[in-house]
């Protein structure tokens, strides 16, 4: 029960019903399994009867395995320690 759900603040629950009431029915079953029911992308669509679009990639589930393979972390840390050079040198040079 999503006004279960929304924890222990009754006017909170009560906004939250009223904004789920507005949306249409798939919107709101969606907003329900997603972050009320903690379902996935992929089961929200598979239990909504929701198909991809002709040719849309499937994305990946979101593993650990999947962000080993990006390099994203790597970049966000080089970042991070040339940034730190950066600024080391320029408190340096202003003392």
């Amino acid at each position: 029960d999503v006004v279960h759900e929304s924890g222990g603040d009754p006017a909170l629950r009560t906004d939250l019903v009223r904004a789920l009431a507005t949306l249409p029915r798939k919107q709101r079953a969606c907003l329900v399994l997603r972050y009320f029911e903690d379902r996935s992308t992929r089961e929200v669509a598979e239990l909504l009867g929701l198909k991809k679009p002709e040719g849309s990639p499937i994305p990946e589930e979101r593993t650990p395995a999947y962000y080993a393979k990006r390099p994203c972390i790597d970049m966000v840390e080089e970042a991070c320690k040339i940034w730190e050079v950066y600024h080391v040198k320029k408190t340096e040079n202003q003392e």
